[in-house]
């Protein structure tokens, strides 16, 4: 969460290349409804948003009561006093001038890491069966993904790709980033897999999201030279 675009940007570039994927919001009060939707491991979050680290740290500890993952703040400027009630409020890790989009990363994967090996038994929050992402609805329990009303059909390898792509609307996703994220642990080694296996599964969804769609507001585009990207208005 920042309202830095250029740091955004970087640090969702430094997140693509170790494939971590990052929705940003620039207010806390956003952050609520996009927690709502999205699957998450980590909270990254901008100190300066708020008018001193002291109203920062009392909202982030009210957060951290519902969300057992960790999280990772920064600041150009932290004092001393500043970094001690970081730790003393169980806050994981900060980091500061310089900000370094990588730091951050590491210091994220490390810390999500520690969260998986510690952690197993207790999920950041409880799930939802149902999830809704404009206009997709997203049952878990029953593996369908219903546009409008209406149900995809999907069989079980498409319905774990569309989720994955949706989660990611309208971020580009290489081809690698997609096979990582939905057919990892399918493969058998070999190389030419991901790109091909990606490319016909994607043409498969395009024919359903076809079938259904009414209007432009969601589609599946090429990325020449890099991968795909789900537009969801």
């Amino acid at each position: 969460m920042t309202n830095q675009l250029h740091l955004a940007l970087k640090i969702s570039s430094a997140g693509n290349k170790n494939n971590v994927f990052i929705n940003n919001v620039s207010q806390f009060d956003k952050i609520t409804s996009l927690l709502d939707s999205y699957d998450f491991s980590a909270f990254i979050i901008d100190l300066s948003i708020w008018n001193s680290v002291d109203l920062a740290i009392k909202d982030i500890y009210l957060l951290k009561k519902d969300y057992n993952v960790p999280f990772i703040v920064f600041k150009n400027e932290l004092t001393n006093e500043d970094k001690s009630s970081i730790y003393e409020n169980n806050i994981e890790d900060y980091v500061y001038k310089p900000i370094d989009a990588e730091e951050i990363i590491i210091k994220t994967i490390h810390w999500i890491d520690n969260y998986s090996r510690f952690s197993i038994n207790s999920p950041s929050k409880k799930k939802k069966d149902v999830k809704t992402f404009n206009n997709f609805t997203v049952n878990l329990k029953n593996f369908k993904i219903i546009y409008n009303d209406v149900d995809m059909e999907l069989t079980p390898k498409e319905f774990h790709l569309m989720y994955f792509l949706i989660q990611q609307s309208n971020q580009v996703l290489s081809r690698e980033q997609i096979f990582n994220g939905v057919w990892k642990s399918d493969n058998d080694g070999n190389s030419y897999i991901p790109s091909r296996i990606v490319d016909i599964h994607i043409s498969h969804l395009r024919d359903k999201i076809n079938e259904v769609r009414t209007n432009n507001d969601v589609s599946i585009e090429t990325v020449r030279g890099f991968g795909y990207l789900l537009k969801n208005k």
